[in-house]
């Protein structure tokens, strides 16, 4: 698998170790992690997060046609306002951890594997394969991601999440990202040692 250049003083600190041992892996390239964090504010312009690795990784090279296209208009991105949270409260940025892997390698299935496991030592934890319903082993593209949520994942939350897509967007922020406080520096804890689960796993294939 070729290697990508990528800036580590860019990556949350928190888990630039990870970063740096899963890309010592033979078989797997990250492209975009978020170690997860609590705000003051939503959005917050001066938290370092959602580190985006790898350009080449997320646009490939592409043979274009010769004929020219009309692109399609674009709509225009809706503008988040500026939130508070409420008193004694603050906002929670879900982590998350997207990569490559190279499935013909053995060690990556056994990788693989291994998350597998450590999904099932974290009810907050979900990888892209329980949201889109197919099998981790089996995705031909290779592209894997691993998202620990603030909150679990449970029919009634899910549903409310669901429902407030007509709230006005400041109400919207409250109910998906807001925390109390103490909850939110217990998840906060919990993110801490996934990652840390996931860093011995990683080394655990470091040859």
């Amino acid at each position: 698998m070729q290697k990508v250049e990528i800036d580590y003083s860019e990556i949350d600190e928190g888990i630039r170790d990870l970063i740096y041992n899963l890309n010592q892996l033979p078989f797997l390239n990250t492209f975009y992690s978020c170690e997860g964090h609590l705000l003051d504010r939503w959005p917050n312009p001066n938290s370092k997060y959602g580190s985006k690795h790898s350009v080449e990784l997320v646009f490939p090279k592409m043979k274009f046609p010769t004929t020219p296209i009309t692109p399609a208009p674009i709509n225009k991105m809706v503008e988040i306002p500026t939130v508070f949270p409420d008193q004694g409260h603050k906002f929670i940025a879900n982590g998350s951890l997207v990569f490559h892997v190279q499935l013909e390698e053995p060690l990556a299935r056994l990788f693989l594997h291994d998350l597998l496991g450590l999904e099932s030592d974290y009810s907050f934890m979900v990888s892209y394969r329980r949201l889109q319903a197919v099998y981790v082993g089996y995705d031909p593209k290779g592209n894997r991601g691993i998202i620990l949520n603030a909150f679990d994942l449970t029919p009634g939350k899910v549903d409310n999440f669901l429902a407030i897509q007509s709230l006005p967007l400041e109400e919207q922020v409250k109910i998906s990202h807001q925390v109390k406080l103490e909850e939110g520096e217990k998840r906060i804890l919990e993110f801490k040692r996934a990652w840390h689960d996931l860093l011995l796993i990683a080394k655990g294939y470091i040859q």
